[in-house]
């Protein structure tokens, strides 16, 4: 820090990724939705495939954690190992399948990716214009959307369905799942509308 009042561009960096990740549509989706929870002591197909590999993706913890862990680990892996936007994206991919059992078709991880390497370059020349920019969005995202309390998972075993679930039928509003019990994300109809809140 110089004269102990600027803040460093690894702490800059960490403040719009964190922003970026929480207006991130897939990772509200799935964390509201609890997708990956009945999934999370078996082993993805990701993880099968690539073993050890998997672990630094891993995260447990609630929603906050969470989001937390996968900023940090972007945030490390943008300004220790100077991956690309591919890597990146390559890694917003696998974090959502192996955390959540989700696979993205509306390709969200590629731009949040790029958005994440160019404010990482912006940063480095001393640019603050895309993290000015983020944060002004995310402040509209914080008065639409306002933060809720967290609260813990009802403690009911696993074997016993709830009475309503007992042979119901799959209600409309649920993710569609693939034969592996994957989440599809599929984008819908006004898909440039969803896909433009993470333009920056």
């Amino acid at each position: 820090y110089k004269r102990g009042m600027e803040v460093s561009i690894e702490e800059r960096l960490k403040q719009g990724i964190t922003e970026m990740v929480e207006m991130w549509p897939t990772l509200r989706l799935a964390k509201e939705q609890g997708w990956g929870q009945k999934y999370k002591n078996q082993k993805t197909v990701i993880e099968e495939e690539m073993g050890q590999d998997t672990v630094s993706l891993k995260f447990t913890g609630t929603n906050e954690e969470i989001s937390e862990k996968i900023v940090n680990y972007l945030v490390d892996s943008v300004v220790n190992y100077e991956v690309g936007a591919k890597d990146v994206e390559d890694d917003l991919k696998d974090i959502m399948e192996i955390n959540f059992s989700v696979i993205d078709e509306d390709e969200t991880e590629r731009q949040l990716a790029n958005t994440i390497i160019k404010l990482y370059e912006e940063l480095k020349e001393n640019n603050s214009t895309l993290l000015n920019t983020i944060h002004e969005k995310y402040v509209k995202f914080q008065e639409k959307f306002p933060k809720k309390q967290e609260e813990p998972p009802p403690l009911i075993p696993a074997e016993v369905p709830m009475e309503d679930e007992k042979n119901e039928p799959k209600k409309k509003d649920e993710p569609d799942e693939d034969d592996d019990g994957f989440t599809i994300v599929k984008p819908k109809g006004k898909k440039k509308q969803q896909t433009s809140r993470l333009s920056f």
